[in-house]
């Protein structure tokens, strides 16, 4: 039997060159103003760019195959890149008269990455979110397109449930006699993913050669699966640039790992940076952060809620971004001295010539009420928030 190729909605055939990405190449650019309150040159990363809000459009990707996998996850990837794109475009290519369903378990950017991907060549999508996600970010998600399910308290339970509905899904046989294929989409762990946000690192690595600024000596992002950490390590230079990992008090699972020596799985989260609520952070990341510690490669850092919420404050008032509580830690870690302090004596030279990369990761976890919100209740209570240029 020869399947055709799908068509545009211009008639012509369709094929990876020619169909949409839903991820793009994002700017790196330097903050004046950041870099006069850190002591040293601060570039940003703006993965909020992203078409979903976030970094998570670079890397969501299928599962590991299993010792008999269904024909749907039996996929190639575009060579260039990885990510939800791939999923999506390569399912869309092989199976072109099937139905296909992307499910997503996520506390909001993940599931919000795989709606638009999905979107973008026409399929559905569902997404599982902890029935503790901000209704904001609910509202978020189904305005994007998806159909969502609350369950669970964490995303643990939410990320159980959603493989029950892909199991569901592919048991049932859709009207006409074509197949219907669920598609499981993990939001941190896996090989794929950490290979989609080494795009990321190398964007950096190149954007920052196109001015004539070698290796970064530091990168500082967000951590909660670890997903963004791994994918980061993996593309740079680890004896070259340190990598500071920034949890927020109530969700630092790599910390309290990295404190044990061994992978913790904490009780509960407490903290408002929800999207950082993975009770257990990928094995992957943990061995980044202690057993690859050549050149003491990875650093962790942990902050409060008060200061991740004034991180996305100060962002918004000084650089005309708004994110998330969960982006405004890492934020947090530059404004309050610890990557500096960090930084002082590695590799000799003076601190005022380090070149620090912030990951602007995003989320759509806040609107401008949220941003008030935390300026009145964590303003006083945070003492770099009354420092002046």
């Amino acid at each position: 039997m020869v399947i055709e190729e799908p068509l545009t909605p211009a008639g012509k055939p369709m094929h990876s060159k020619t169909l949409p990405k839903p991820w793009i190449k994002t700017p790196l650019i330097y903050s004046p103003t950041l870099s006069l309150r850190a002591g040293f040159h601060v570039y940003l990363k703006m993965d909020l760019l992203q078409p979903s809000g976030s970094f998570k459009s670079r890397f969501v990707s299928p599962p590991p195959p299993s010792p008999t996998p269904p024909s749907f996850l039996r996929m190639t990837y575009l060579p260039t890149s990885s990510g939800i794109g791939n999923l999506v475009l390569h399912a869309h290519l092989r199976h072109p008269t099937d139905q296909l369903h992307f499910f997503s378990s996520s506390g909001g950017n993940a599931g919000l990455a795989c709606i638009v991907a999905a979107a973008t060549y026409g399929h559905p999508a569902t997404v599982v979110c902890p029935v503790n996600t901000n209704p904001h970010m609910v509202a978020k998600l189904r305005a994007a397109g998806g159909h969502v399910v609350q369950h669970g308290e964490s995303w643990m339970e939410a990320d159980a449930e959603v493989r029950r509905l892909v199991a569901e899904a592919n048991s049932v046989q859709t009207p006409g006699g074509t197949k219907g294929k669920g598609v499981y989409v993990p939001p941190f762990d896996h090989p794929e993913i950490w290979e989609g946000n080494r795009t990321m690192a190398e964007e950096v690595r190149g954007q920052l050669a196109e001015i004539g600024v070698g290796e970064p000596d530091a990168v500082v992002l967000s951590v909660g699966g670890g997903g963004m950490l791994v994918g980061m390590c993996r593309g740079l230079e680890m004896g070259r640039t340190m990598v500071v990992a920034v949890e927020t008090r109530g969700a630092d699972s790599l910390s309290a790992s990295v404190e044990r020596g061994e992978v913790v799985t904490l009780e509960r989260i407490t903290s408002i940076a929800r999207t950082l609520g993975a009770r257990r952070v990928a094995e992957e990341a943990f061995e980044w952060a202690v057993k690859k510690q050549e050149g003491g490669g990875v650093k962790c850092v942990v902050v409060g809620d008060e200061e991740a919420g004034m991180g996305s404050w100060r962002l918004a008032e000084e650089e005309r971004i708004v994110v998330e509580a969960s982006c405004g830690a890492s934020a947090a870690a530059v404004y309050n001295g610890s990557v500096g302090r960090l930084l002082e004596g590695r590799g000799g030279g003076r601190l005022e010539d380090k070149v620090v990369v912030l990951v602007v990761c995003g989320g759509g976890d806040v609107n401008l009420a949220m941003l008030e919100d935390w300026r009145r209740n964590f303003g006083p209570l945070v003492p770099w928030m009354q420092e002046s240029l």
